[in-house]
């Protein structure tokens, strides 16, 4: 009887893990120095990007929409964009950028750096267009405390609106599905932030062109 009580116990504890585990805003616990690592990974890399956009956009023609048509700047993985490739950050005949997946440590679940015309960040640019910025959803709540601090932000995490569907930029599509706008001050490019409602999770922007 005692072998099955100590079962039974067993068995909830893995269950409460679980769901602890997957529950949204859940803590991976890295330690303050791990999270900080990992923050500086991401913003360096995401920063790494916007000059060689700027140069893609004053030297090889391209633009920032497909207008003219073919001229619009594309994220596609290296070798999986269609011609002209000139347009490609990614690609040897575009910007040659480095393609990287993120940080092991910085995903909750499986994730990868998306670049979308999703969101607005007034303050960038225009606050009437939405910008080309660089996401990463779903991290750490320490990393993303880390990444503002790392910003000179402070520890603190703005919330803002829920980014429920995460469309790719295809050349053309600003504020397609789920159009997000944040406030996070004038010159401001870059942050994490929590939705403020549905899943709440943390979510990394950089405005890698503002608009």
């Amino acid at each position: 009887m005692m072998l099955y009580i100590l079962l039974g116990v067993a068995l909830f504890a893995m269950l409460a893990y679980a769901i602890v585990k997957g529950s949204p805003g859940s803590s991976s616990t890295l330690s303050a120095d791990q999270a900080r690592t990992v923050a500086m990974d991401m913003i360096q890399y995401g920063d790494s990007l916007r000059p060689i956009i700027d140069r893609m956009m004053l030297l090889g023609g391209v633009s920032d929409t497909d207008s003219p048509a073919g001229s619009g700047i594309l994220f596609d993985p290296p070798g999986a964009g269609t011609p002209p490739l000139t347009r490609e950050l990614f690609d040897p005949s575009g910007g040659n950028a480095t393609y990287e997946t993120p940080p092991a440590a910085a995903c909750l679940s499986t994730c990868s750096y998306v670049f979308t015309g999703q969101i607005t960040v007034t303050g960038a640019g225009s606050d009437t267009n939405p910008e080309l910025s660089m996401i990463l959803v779903d991290i750490p709540e320490e990393v993303c405390a880390q990444i503002n601090s790392v910003l000179g932000y402070g520890t603190a995490i703005p919330s803002g609106g829920a980014l429920s569907t995460v469309t790719p930029f295809d050349g053309t599509n600003y504020g397609a599905a789920t159009a997000v706008t944040l406030s996070p001050g004038t010159g401001v490019r870059e942050l994490c932030y929590q939705e403020s409602s549905g899943a709440g999770r943390y979510i990394y922007v950089n405005v890698v062109r503002a608009r």
